[in-house]
């Protein structure tokens, strides 16, 4: 065999050699970030069933799965960057990466149920607050030197820890508390996601009460008390329509308090 033959052929080989190496690693890299995604796509469904078993009641469970990397949208959560779920409830969470998570459910209320939200909560960080009562049990407890998050209710500490302040009623100054799940939604959520479930819950809220102005006119017993009913919900919805949430629901529980008495149907 000649020499030019040989060289042609050892450079053939090595071609052909870069070739399938770059076929294998190119499939091998597929294959990988395809068992990714499905491993990603697993934990997701996992928390699905997790929340969708929780939503029902006020409760809370741990997830058991291997860490992951969590990212939180305003409608979805994407799980290890490799996989996005649409969620179609109001939820508050933290981006991070933790294999200690806890979701716990707790229901709004402005005399009627507004939702049951869900917090996704790292307890991989120290929760401290002054009201010692605040925080639930299941939530890894901080000290007053020494914690991750913190809530104060009776003065606002400056430093570099994430810190929810509630006084007159507004956390951090800004988002009326009208119901104290914003609270540990401010604790439990980044601030973009509890803007933007704090905002679900206000249209959530104001679609209730047309549910329940149309639900009220069409029932035809007990029309004093219904005219009361009817007055006062579209005056609340008003004023949480126009950004004032500062709303008593005490009247409203006695009107329809009022109704189970006479043996009426209730509103809610």
């Amino acid at each position: 065999m000649k020499k030019g033959e040989i060289q042609f052929n050892l450079i053939f080989v090595i071609i052909a050699g870069v070739m399938i190496l770059v076929f294998f690693l190119f499939f091998t890299t597929k294959y990988i970030d395809l068992k990714e995604k499905q491993e990603a796509a697993k934990i997701a469904g996992e928390i699905d069933n997790l929340v969708l078993g929780l939503k029902s009641s006020t409760q809370y469970k741990e997830l058991n799965v291997p860490s992951f990397n969590l990212n939180v949208g305003c409608d979805n959560i994407t799980i290890n960057d490799k996989y996005t779920r649409e969620l179609d409830y109001v939820f508050f969470a933290t981006n991070g990466n933790s294999k200690k998570l806890t979701f716990w459910v707790k229901e709004v209320e402005k005399g009627f149920r507004i939702d049951n939200v869900v917090f996704v909560i790292d307890n991989s960080k120290r929760y401290y607050s002054d009201n010692v009562n605040f925080f639930p049990e299941f939530v890894t407890n901080g000290t007053s030197d020494n914690y991750d998050v913190g809530v104060f209710f009776d003065y606002c500490p400056n430093n570099n820890k994430k810190i929810v302040c509630v006084a007159d009623n507004k956390i951090n100054g800004e988002y009326y508390v009208f119901d104290e799940a914003l609270i540990y939604g401010a604790a439990f959520g980044e601030i973009d996601n509890f803007k933007c479930s704090y905002s679900k819950l206000v249209d959530k809220w104001i679609s209730l009460y047309d549910i329940y102005i149309s639900k009220n006119n069409a029932l035809t017993d007990g029309q004093e008390v219904r005219s009361q009913l009817n007055t006062l919900l579209l005056e609340s919805k008003d004023k949480v329509s126009s950004g004032d949430y500062n709303v008593n629901v005490d009247e409203l529980n006695s009107l329809n308090t009022r109704l189970s008495n006479f043996e009426l149907e209730v509103l809610y």
